[in-house]
């Protein structure tokens, strides 16, 4: 493509095209999925700069969607909520293979796999938090699947096998 119509490099920062482009000619912004458990969160952001802020940049471009929905071809949302309302996990699947997003459903890996009661602080509802990691985790070792989380060592990406009153946690090697 041509330097004026090739996407800019840089993070966030328009091509010179799409800086020359008339409001018209500019693409729509892709709306921003929230699940429908984390939609009552939006009322309780006056008050919240930060909150008050996001809510702001995607004023207008929030698609609500609830678990059990493919927000996008392929992506199916999974209950998760207990980390916080709406917490979501996300089932891809593609080509017959799946491949579960567990998000923040743990935090300490090397002790939650073993024992999924135990909860970080800042899991907003404890009790539910345990639930949605028991619920997922079975899910993923019933069905042999693998889950990439955001807190989980290595590559971040393993199987998940029932183990006493827990489960482990097998890493899987990047493919090269």
């Amino acid at each position: 493509l041509p330097d004026e119509t090739r996407p800019s490099p840089l993070a966030g920062a328009p091509s010179p095209a799409l800086e020359q482009a008339t409001p018209e000619q500019a693409p729509p912004p892709a709306p921003a999925p929230i699940t429908e458990p984390a939609a009552p969160a939006k009322a309780a952001a006056p008050g919240n700069k930060l909150a008050e802020a996001v809510l702001e940049a995607y004023s207008g471009r929030m698609a609500i969607f609830s678990f059990g929905e493919k927000p996008v071809e392929g992506l199916t949302a999974k209950n998760a909520v207990g980390h916080t309302p709406g917490h979501t996990a996300f089932l891809l699947e593609s080509g017959g293979e799946k491949l579960l997003f567990i998000g923040d459903l743990l935090h300490a890996a090397a002790l939650q796999f073993p024992y999924p009661e135990m909860c970080a602080s800042y899991d907003r509802d404890q009790s539910q938090a345990v639930i949605s990691r028991r619920n997922i985790l079975n899910e993923a070792a019933d069905l042999n699947m693998p889950v990439a989380g955001a807190h989980i060592p290595h590559s971040g990406v393993g199987l998940v096998a029932k183990s006493g009153d827990g489960f482990a946690f097998t890493v899987v090697p990047p493919a090269r």
